[in-house]
């Protein structure tokens, strides 16, 4: 289950710092694009529902996706709790910023959901010879 953890981490957490690079430069970009390639984007591309920038929410996606990278790999060290909140609290805070940010966050939650099955591994203790039976 950790290498699950890992790769879909990964790439969770890939996806997350995709979208903050998006949010981040779509300001900038649409004029270019406009002017340059005959690109022209949806007003409703730039909108936001909670009034909050789209810059700030792309800050935020960048900070999530660094601690989804640090809870992936907390899950496969087998700290799955820790994990979890790592990837899903950073996570749905975006989401809480901008609600179209769930839909490059639903890997991340995803995989953070998958961390709480992680568990350290059990150490059993070694089998004691009884000390009674002399082989002489």
């Amino acid at each position: 289950m950790r290498f699950v953890v890992l790769f879909f981490g990964f790439i969770g957490c890939l996806l997350t710092g995709a979208a903050g690079c998006i949010l981040v430069f779509l300001e900038v970009m649409r004029p270019i694009m406009q002017r340059e390639y005959d690109i022209i984007l949806p007003d409703e591309l730039g909108t936001n529902l909670t009034g909050m920038s789209l810059v700030d929410a792309g800050l935020f996606l960048w900070i999530a996706a660094a601690y989804g990278f640090l809870g992936t790999l907390m899950g496969f060290m087998c700290r799955g709790k820790q994990a979890g909140v790592l990837m899903l609290l950073p996570a749905l805070g975006a989401g809480l910023m901008n609600p179209y940010t769930l839909v490059f966050t639903s890997l991340q939650c995803l995989t953070g959901f998958a961390a709480f099955f992680v568990s350290p591994l059990t150490i059993t203790p070694p089998e004691q010879k009884d000390e009674d039976t002399d082989e002489d």
